[in-house]
């Protein structure tokens, strides 16, 4: 994964490239906490870019080019919609409504595991006792 761990691409010794946050370019950067201004649009402002050794790069573009990654990413914003905004069900394909609930059962599995590995976690802490 990320060799800048939790904190991301920015604290990655490897990363050399930033990204333009206006136009998206991306160039080389000698220091990518100081890129400067975009050789392409002219303006401040930037993300560092991943590493070229990092996986996420890999899964970032599935999910940008892929059909599957282009559901995924419907469905996590469609997700977020409906707890937040007015969202018609007439808005929603057959196929998103499929997956926005295979996305809740995935969750609803996910905390289901998480609660059984903190009970498992406390029994032993009371074992140790």
């Amino acid at each position: 994964m990320c060799f800048g761990g939790e904190a991301g691409p920015d604290q990655c010794p490897a990363s050399s490239t930033v990204k333009c946050i206006h136009c998206g370019r991306r160039w080389n950067a000698p220091n990518v906490w100081a890129p400067g201004r975009c050789p392409g649009c002219g303006e401040l402002g930037f993300v560092v870019a991943r590493c070229e050794e990092c996986h996420l790069e890999d899964l970032d573009d599935a999910r940008e080019h892929s059909r599957a990654g282009k559901l995924l990413s419907r469905l996590i914003e469609l997700d977020f919609s409906v707890d937040r905004f007015n969202l018609r069900w007439s808005d929603v394909t057959a196929e998103e409504a499929r997956g926005l609930r295979v996305l809740k059962e995935e969750r609803d599995r996910r905390a289901e595991e998480q609660r059984k590995e903190m009970e498992r976690e406390q029994a032993l802490a009371r074992q140790r006792r």
